[in-house]
């Protein structure tokens, strides 16, 4: 977890008016950008996975030309490449490819800077009709994202595979400048896909049991990440939004986890902490 280590397509391709390869107004580009995400999609329902760095400026079809490039040269050092180098996926895109004619009404808005009218259900089930401006279709967790905004409003991840329908409608709307919209800022803070200003960033602090003391030293969660050795305890700081997401990663860890602070979210846990053990206690005696 951590900002997320998805593949962002939209803005973190774009430099100076032109993407990588192609240019704005190429009539071309949506074709050459659908094909990219076809093919990321493709990996997330498991059929084929290629490493693409979005946050390192590496795009796919620089990978594709370069795997290609060295497999003409050396075919013998590729012929079990797709078993040398695995990617494994967790679940994937339920959507697709049943609302692939959805993902292209999204790729295309999103490449032609159009908004989108979209019929979305939200975590709890609610049908709302929302008008967004699609700033960045991104991969997180081996699902896929809509990240957008309401005209004025504050940014969202929109899951794809909640989103019934989607229609382009209006004119073009000038994509903002880094300044204004960067993925990398808008998930810096964040310890999953939740953005949402109503989950505050704060500096989190928890202990886990001695025995978690290596897999700490060789794992990293977020960024912002620092640990250190007290009492034989291992404590990890962080600096995220306290988000439903960090709530789950905590409770993850069962009884060998203790929330230092911040004291809120040490009574929260300890609350669900309580909640689960009498919905279990009372399984148990039925």
């Amino acid at each position: 977890m951590g900002c997320p280590a998805a593949a962002i397509v939209g803005s973190s391709r774009r430099r100076s008016g032109r993407r990588q390869g192609m240019s704005i107004g190429d009539p071309g580009a949506l074709a050459q950008e659908t094909l990219w995400v076809r093919a990321m999609t493709w990996d997330i329902r498991g059929k084929r996975v290629l490493v693409t760095g979005a946050t390192s400026g590496i795009g796919l079809e620089a990978a594709r030309s370069q795997y290609v490039s060295r497999e003409a040269v050396h075919p013998e050092r590729f012929q079990d490449s797709r078993r040398q180098f695995v990617f494994l996926v967790r679940g994937g895109e339920k959507a697709l490819p049943e609302k692939e004619d959805v993902l292209e009404e999204v790729v295309d808005a999103l490449q032609r800077r159009r908004g989108l009218q979209i019929r979305y259900r939200d975590f709890v089930g609610a049908r709302k009709s929302v008008r967004i401006e699609p700033l960045s279709l991104a991969v997180y967790d081996h699902q896929l994202y809509v990240i957008g905004r309401p005209r004025g409003g504050p940014t969202h991840a929109y899951r794809f595979s909640r989103i019934e329908t989607a229609e382009t409608v209006g004119g073009t709307f000038p994509y903002p400048d880094k300044d204004s919209y960067d993925p990398e800022r808008v998930f810096a803070d964040s310890f999953g896909i939740i953005v949402d200003d109503k989950y505050p960033i704060e500096q989190i602090e928890m202990s886990l049991a001695p025995r978690w003391t290596s897999y700490v030293r060789s794992h990293r969660w977020h960024r912002s990440q620092e640990s250190v050795v007290r009492s034989g305890r291992v404590h990890v700081r962080l600096r995220v939004r306290v988000c439903p997401e960090l709530v789950s990663w905590i409770l993850g860890f069962g009884p060998d986890a203790r929330v230092i602070g911040p004291p809120r979210l040490k009574r929260h846990i300890g609350r669900l902490a309580q909640r689960m053990a009498r919905t279990h206690h009372a399984d148990g005696a039925s």
